[in-house]
């Protein structure tokens, strides 16, 4: 596999295969630099339930590895960084009420970054939290 980013150490948080991560500082310091595609032409689907926001985001062509998640008091962070083709694309999305990052779930399948975000009544501070895409 090839990438252009250094690996952390360790093991990845996928089950089932070994996939190294990228480090964090590294990939938001490559995403600060780069120029930057353009993810508002992207279709997203935001539904807002009593308890939780629930975000579909077409990512055709990308695989599981090349996306992160991120969530910091109620703004959700998507970034893309394919290993080979165009440069890294980002998102973010401002949602309307906190959420709780520590039950933030995301899947990817067929295309389709799918995330549910459980709603919170109290922010969860500056610190941002990493999402495992499964």
């Amino acid at each position: 596999m090839n990438h252009r980013m250094p690996l952390e150490k360790g093991y990845s948080i996928y089950p089932g295969e070994y996939v190294p991560l990228y480090e964090t500082e590294m990939m938001m310091e490559a995403l600060r630099h780069q120029p930057r595609k353009n993810m508002e032409s992207l279709p997203l689907k935001l539904l807002e339930c009593d308890d939780c926001f629930k975000v579909d985001l077409a990512l055709p062509g990308v695989r599981r590895e090349e996306v992160m998640v991120c969530v910091r008091e109620n703004t959700l962070s998507v970034a893309v960084l394919p290993a080979h083709g165009p440069g890294p694309v980002d998102r973010q999305v401002f949602l309307p009420e906190y959420i709780a990052p520590e039950f933030v779930t995301a899947s990817f399948n067929l295309g389709i970054l799918h995330i549910y975000l459980p709603k919170s009544t109290s922010s969860s501070g500056l610190q941002l939290h990493k999402v495992a895409v499964y």
